[in-house]
């Protein structure tokens, strides 16, 4: 019977009883319309409403489910009460009585030894089933011999009614002892191990019990007797009374029929496939006993047993773990596996299950394994497909708002991307517009700058322009090259560079002056010692000497190639801050930051003048080195002799500040430039002889005019502007 059959068989159930007792016959004929499965099932369903439970005997139909399996004892009818007379047989007490037989706790008179006695109860006129299920299960208990299955003794029949007598036991049976309370895991999996076996002996003799459950299952005492556990009894399996007997020639089940306790069907069983039940059925069995040991509920147990059985065939039981979190995983992965929907799924034999129970208490691997994700998806999408047609069909138009969010997106990016990649093209192509302009401008480095800048720019380009590359090497092929770099470790103090090379001084640690080539990098001659950091210094034209002042007011002069001094230290000025040799290096001139000047021999560092004028700033030698030419705060321009210190000249220029003061190459003239615009060469008077104590020599008419001379009728000095220096120039004569 398919799912939808049970929605019937449910809703027929319940509207038939609503209907008087009396009536629902004719009521079940009319709703039925000559389905006999449908009415067969509807009314099993009837007879095992008003039934009650049995603790023993099973019914051939599923029965309500609710509390406890634990029988109750209700009393009987009244043509039940006289216990009948079995020969040969004392009846002590009834102990169980079901929907199909009663069991009686009776004695062998002859034997004097306690047994179970099975009658079948009175049947129906013209109903022969009752009679061939005992029978059946009379036979199958025949045919079986195995300790953990309650064995048949007898055989035979009273009062008109067959019976059958069996071994007795004492102890109560599984469900009343666990009476909904969990138990030890592993005490539970050896208890349900030995059941296995002993399954598997029913099955190895054609037999499928398909109604184990708790109630069925016997705890017989050991001989120690004391308070019954898991591991003190010893388990019996009874009630064969639904057993199907592969051997036999006709089953007595009908297809469609749902035979089996609820709690405890297999999905074939409640699907109603009698020709489906197979030993994979008592295996699911196995798994819902050893469920309810390990959790102290059966996987399913709804309010009707119409809504266990669908529970049982749509849906998951849920996983012990959830309900017990600390049990073994693999006791749990076992339960599950004897609890799969299909046959198939489950373990091949129940010899599997017990041999995986061994090796879940010797410690070893199991062979079962859990579902896995996939596997899961699968089962549940199988047995609830509109809701997984569904599911699907949200998961696909997610994925396809989805992948339009994602198409979108990347559109946008690339349009950002390329409006980006437009500026950034707008940028380069500005960059080269300024460069070209100040190539033509003649600013070829600020042009080179900007080249450079777009070609930083077009590294991020997916296709960068060959123009903007072009560009920059026409213009490199038109600047300046670097053809040598030489780096210092050092602070260089003072250097010299010459047409054929030069000379660097650094300054080394603790007061060392080093002399390295300019060129080169290379050392020349040995670091020479100072007693102070070195302020300046300077070398000869021919780069054999060297002159230095450091900070401690001394001057040292020293052979740069054969790293020694020649003299020194000399006291010198403390504000000296400049040094310089003479074109023939035999004098050397000191200039202050407050406009001291000194000249002094190179060979001994003697003071050889002294101007008196210390007004002098940035003071130079002639090419001779016989003069001295410098310029004052107040703007003049002064030449003496290096010699003597004499000025050879009054004041040259007072227009204003001096821009530059220089001599010309033959050192006869000088060149003065004034703020004010005025560029002046002056020819200078003969050098003296070297006497000491002369007067200034003469000066030109020029000079004389710019010393002093009145050029107007009001004897009103000329200013040293253009316009003054051109009138005077005018009215004097000129020297050839």
């Amino acid at each position: 019977m398919n799912e939808p059959a049970f929605q019937r068989v449910e809703e027929l159930f319940h509207r038939t009883v609503e209907v008087e007792a009396d009536r629902r016959s004719a009521f079940l004929d009319a709703a039925c319309g000559g389905d006999a499965a449908l009415r067969a099932a509807v009314q099993e369903l009837l007879d095992h409403d008003a039934a009650e439970d049995s603790d023993f005997l099973a019914s051939p139909v599923a029965r309500p489910t609710g509390g406890s399996d634990a029988p109750t004892r209700p009393a009987p009818p009244a043509s039940f009460v006289q216990a009948p007379a079995v020969p040969g047989y004392e009846i002590v007490e009834e102990i169980g009585r079901g929907g199909m037989g009663v069991v009686y706790k009776s004695r062998h008179i002859n034997l004097n030894r306690i047994v179970a006695l099975k009658m079948l109860l009175p049947a129906t006129p013209g109903d022969l089933k009752p009679l061939a299920r005992f029978r059946t299960e009379a036979e199958v208990l025949a045919r079986l011999h195995h300790p953990n299955i309650v064995p048949i003794y007898d055989i035979g029949e009273a009062e008109k009614r067959p019976y059958f007598t069996m071994e007795y036991i004492a102890g109560p049976n599984l469900a009343r002892f666990m009476d909904g309370r969990p138990q030890d895991p592993t005490a539970s999996a050896r208890f349900v191990e030995t059941l296995a076996r002993a399954v598997h002996a029913a099955h190895e003799a054609a037999v499928v019990h398909r109604d184990l459950k708790p109630a069925n299952i016997l705890l017989a005492p050991t001989p120690a007797g004391g308070r019954p556990t898991l591991t003190a009894c010893e388990p019996r399996i009874t009630d064969f009374g639904l057993a199907k007997d592969a051997t036999a020639p006709r089953a007595l089940t009908q297809t469609g029929l749902a035979v089996g306790t609820p709690c405890y069907m297999a999905p074939e069983q409640a699907r109603g496939e009698g020709n489906n039940v197979r030993p994979a059925t008592d295996i699911y069995a196995l798994g819902t006993i050893l469920y309810e040991m390990l959790t102290g509920r059966p996987p399913f147990d709804a309010e009707t047993a119409v809504e266990t059985m669908r529970q049982v065939v749509c849906e998951d039981p849920v996983s012990p773990t959830r309900l017990r979190p600390r049990l073994p995983r693999d006791l749990v992965v076992i339960c599950m596996k004897c609890l799969e929907k299909p046959p198939g799924r489950r373990y091949a034999s129940a010899l599997d299950l017990a041999e995986d129970l061994r090796c879940f208490q010797a410690g070893e691997p199991i062979r079962a394994r859990p579902a896995g994700f996939l596997e899961r998806a699968c089962r549940w999408c199988s047995r609830r497909p509109l809701t997984a047609s569904l599911l699907a069909l949200v998961v696909v138009l997610s994925m396809s708002l989805v992948g339009l969010a994602a198409v979108y997106e990347i559109r946008l990016q690339q349009a950002l991307q390329k409006k980006a990649t437009d500026e950034e093209r707008l940028v380069i192509r500005l960059n080269i517009t300024i460069g070209e302009m100040d190539v033509d401008a003649g600013d070829l480095y600020v042009a080179l700058l900007y080249f450079t800048e777009a070609l930083h720019l077009e590294d991020d380009l997916a296709d960068p322009d060959r123009e903007t590359r072009a560009s920059i090497a026409a213009i490199l092929r038109r600047c300046p090259r670097l053809v040598r770099l030489t780096t210092f470790d050092k602070p260089v103090v003072f250097a010299r560079v010459g047409p054929s090379g030069g000379w660097v001084a650094l300054a080394g640690e603790g007061y060392t002056l080093e002399i390295r080539d300019v060129t080169t990098g290379q050392a020349i001659g040995a670091a020479v010692s100072l007693d102070a950091a070195p302020l300046d210094g300077a070398f000869s034209a021919d780069g054999g000497r060297l002159v230095v002042i450091d900070a401690g007011g001394a001057m040292r002069v020293g052979d740069a190639t054969a790293g020694r001094w020649l003299a020194g230290p000399i006291p010198v000025d403390r504000s000296i801050r400049r040094v310089a040799f003479s074109a023939d290096g035999a004098r050397i001139l000191l200039a202050g930051a407050d406009g001291v000047v000194e000249v002094r021999q190179a060979r001994t560092g003697e003071r050889v003048a002294s101007p008196p004028d210390s007004g002098r700033a940035e003071p130079q030698f002639s090419p001779d080195g016989g003069l001295v030419l410098g310029d004052d705060a107040a703007g003049g321009v002064h030449v003496w002799e290096t010699a003597t210190g004499w000025d050879i000249a009054p004041s040259l220029h007072e227009g204003g500040p001096v821009k530059a003061a220089a001599f010309r190459p033959d050192g006869k003239e000088i060149v003065v430039v004034g703020a004010d615009g005025v560029v002046c060469t002056w020819r200078l008077p003969p050098v003296s002889d070297g006497a000491e104590d002369r007067p200034p020599a003469e000066l030109t008419p020029l000079a004389q005019v710019l010393a002093g001379a009145r050029l107007d009728e009001n004897e009103q000095r000329q200013p040293l502007d253009a316009r003054g220096l051109k009138a005077a120039w005018d009215k004097l004569p000129h020297e050839p």
